[in-house]
């Protein structure tokens, strides 16, 4: 006898609704973790101690839910994760033997060893790609506006309680180092014009362009001439795809008509919001091409960390910073400042081998999807000036793209098949 399909249809409801609340455990828990200023000691806030408890939950629905089986979209994040944690491994067992192990190596490893468990729990968690999906949706709105609101708070109070929010005149917000506020909202415009190019609501529309709005207001208010160099890299992918439907006189969709609108406003949105960020960013590729010591900083450091690449190149040195800049009174340990080159002195060519591959993976997703593929191109050039592998809202943001990416190819494909059946 077959069970009555409403008994099927109260089954699935207890179940939907502890995924929104697991989602929004999550979600509360990488926000959180870009508030580095409320945290309790070096490495351990509110944001880490609510992704633990979510973590121990997740195992234990994990062990409940019988033969677990990997979410589509983070098969290759947890892949990729299950290889790299043991050559973190090796390089650090490699530069111990040597004598060389970086001071930061225990912090290091185990902000890794915690992304790397937070995503083996969502991939292997009944309900993950759900939880993902709705999690990080979440993570982007909650952190755009709690960060926009502080900014509002911070022009009449430099301070709240234990958040100060200015350092040098540079907008803070809950974190400790300015640049790291870029991490909360550099998807945002992207990931708002993407939804404004598939959601059809007025309400959702000003929505999304509200969004979009406060993420500029408190980007720009960080001064990060790394993130205005990444959002107009962005938008020029944007233009570049715009201008290719026009010239090829393609008949142009809704949203490619909004993409050919929108795309050059945000190409010139840093020069009519803030000129003195174009400025700076001009100044600083100048200091940087006639070999000025503060403009030469970041080659500096990318050329020392090459180095540490070439002492063990094909594991690497494990974790930590590899980097030695050289003073009078000795060697200093510092960062690369560059995703690309701290990893590979951390992990070699095969842990390089194996980033490459993941950010592939995700921009064959996104290829589809010019705002997607906008948004992960400001991700990664981001990445050219700031080492942020260490992040867990950076994770979420690739996850993100992948998921929101095989959407959009799965939508493409259904409307094919669609137009090859008519």
């Amino acid at each position: 006898m077959e069970p009555h399909p409403e008994a099927n249809v109260s089954a699935r409801v207890p179940a939907a609704q502890g995924n929104r609340r697991a989602a929004a455990w999550l979600a509360t828990g990488v926000v959180l973790t870009t508030a580095t200023q409320l945290r309790l000691g070096a490495s351990v806030g509110p944001g880490e101690l609510i992704l633990l408890a979510w973590c121990a939950a997740s195992a234990l629905a994990v062990l409940r839910g019988g033969r677990p089986a990997l979410a589509p979209t983070l098969r290759p994040f947890a892949l990729f994760w299950a290889v790299s944690i043991p050559l973190l491994l090796a390089g650090w067992g490699v530069a111990w033997s040597w004598g060389i192990a970086a001071p930061g190596a225990p912090r290091d490893f185990l902000a890794y060893a915690f992304i790397a468990a937070i995503i083996a729990c969502l991939a292997y968690k009944p309900g993950g790609e759900d939880e993902l999906r709705s999690a990080g949706r979440l993570v982007i709105v909650a952190c755009t506006l709690v960060l926009f609101l502080l900014l509002l708070y911070a022009g009449l109070s430099p301070s709240l309680g234990p958040l100060h929010f200015w350092h040098r005149g540079r907008f803070i917000g809950w974190s400790n180092n300015p640049n790291q506020v870029p991490l909360g909202v550099i998807l945002t415009p992207f990931l708002a014009l993407h939804g404004l190019t598939r959601w059809g609501g007025a309400r959702e529309r000003y929505g999304l362009a509200v969004l979009a709005c406060c993420s500029l207001a408190v980007g720009l208010s960080s001064e990060s001439d790394a993130l205005v160099l990444a959002w107009s890299a962005g938008a020029a992918v944007l233009a570049a795809h715009s201008w290719l439907l026009a010239l090829r006189g393609r008949s142009i969709a809704r949203r490619g008509k909004i993409l050919l609108a929108v795309a050059p406003l945000l190409v010139a949105a840093p020069v009519i919001v803030d000129g003195r960020a174009v400025d700076r960013v001009a100044r600083g590729i100048a200091a940087i091409w006639s070999g000025q010591e503060k403009g030469a900083e970041r080659p500096y450091l990318w050329g020392l960390g090459l180095e540490a690449v070439a002492a063990s190149p094909v594991v690497g040195l494990g974790p930590g910073a590899h980097a030695r800049v050289r003073r009078p009174w000795g060697e200093i340990p510092s960062e690369a400042h560059n995703i690309y080159v701290d990893w590979a002195s951390a992990t070699g060519l095969m842990g390089s081998l194996l980033l490459f591959g993941l950010l592939l993976h995700v921009a064959r997703s996104a290829v589809r999807a010019p705002a997607l593929f906008a948004a992960l191109s400001s991700l990664l050039v981001f990445g050219l000036a700031h080492h942020y592998l260490r992040h867990p809202i950076v994770w979420g943001s690739l996850l993100l793209i992948a998921q929101l990416g095989r959407n959009s190819m799965a939508r493409a494909e259904t409307r094919r098949n669609n137009i090859k059946a008519s």
